[in-house]
């Protein structure tokens, strides 16, 4: 039986982006039950980030058994029939036709976020120091209409590229920026900003290629080696004045992190 305290920590859960790894792990021709563990990959991230808060601790506690239950779950409650091989632990059933789990990424493209087509405004706001610190982290209305235009414009094409997109810092208030040591000209700030990493085999190299090879309205973008963070930094100019500049952050040898230019694909 699940106790109270992994109910509780899975209702923090990011659904929608477990839904979408087990949808693009089938896709990519995995069986149910290696879906079900990328899926279980995608929570440890979560964990690891700090993405998940205090219910982290309870949802290490979560096996691929009690998870692959919740998804089933989770199906049952759109309507959809869950395969039996989820139910059994067998190998997929063999079925004719498409299969009504996962459904097809098309249904799921019709799914509208509430700040883009694919992301809602809370991913852009939830913030572990701001929690720890008690400091509010509310956007005015002029950054979440830099938001909307940041996914717009990048985030949402991107992700139809690239596949799911976890944010790992999106929003920041002045408070929050200077908490973390933040510049103060941050673009975080103004919402035009956002740190990602890729839900499924991320490579922040590959992701900013990516977006210069789709050239996609970005103003900055720095990807970071794996010793300095390994996620990726985008920014969008919502009044056009893209600088398209290309950035790499690595561990020099005194120790510090550096900056250098970067030119996509060489």
């Amino acid at each position: 039986m699940i106790s109270v305290g992994i109910m509780q920590a899975l209702a923090t859960i990011p659904w929608g982006e477990v839904v979408d790894i087990v949808e693009a792990a089938q896709e990519g021709g995995m069986d149910e039950d290696e879906a079900i563990q990328a899926a279980v990959e995608l929570l440890d991230t979560l964990i690891d980030l700090s993405i998940l808060g205090p219910a982290g601790t309870a949802l290490e506690l979560v096996d691929a058994a009690i998870l692959g239950a919740i998804i089933r779950l989770v199906w049952a409650r759109k309507g959809r029939k869950p395969p039996s091989a989820v139910a059994t632990g067998g190998k997929p059933a063999e079925r004719a036709g498409q299969s009504a789990w996962p459904p097809a990424r098309r249904e799921r493209q019709t799914a509208v976020g509430d700040v883009g087509r694919y992301f809602n405004l809370s991913e852009f706001t939830r913030s572990s120091s701001a929690t720890r610190l008690g400091l509010d982290n509310t956007p005015p209305d002029s950054a979440i209409i830099n938001i909307r235009e940041l996914c717009s414009t990048v985030l949402d094409p991107l992700r139809v590229e690239m596949g799911p997109i976890n944010i790992t810092s999106g929003y920041r208030s002045p408070e929050v920026n200077a908490s973390i040591g933040g510049s103060s000209t941050s673009q975080h700030v103004q919402g035009e900003a956002a740190d990602i990493v890729l839900v499924i085999d991320h490579d922040a190299r590959r992701v900013a290629d990516a977006i210069a090879l789709m050239d996609l309205p970005v103003d900055q973008v720095i990807w970071y080696q794996p010793e300095t963070g390994g996620h990726v930094h985008v920014s969008h100019d919502p009044g056009g004045r893209e600088r398209r500049q290309f950035l790499e952050c690595y561990r020099a040898a005194d120790g510090a992190k550096r900056y250098r230019s970067y030119s996509p694909g060489l």
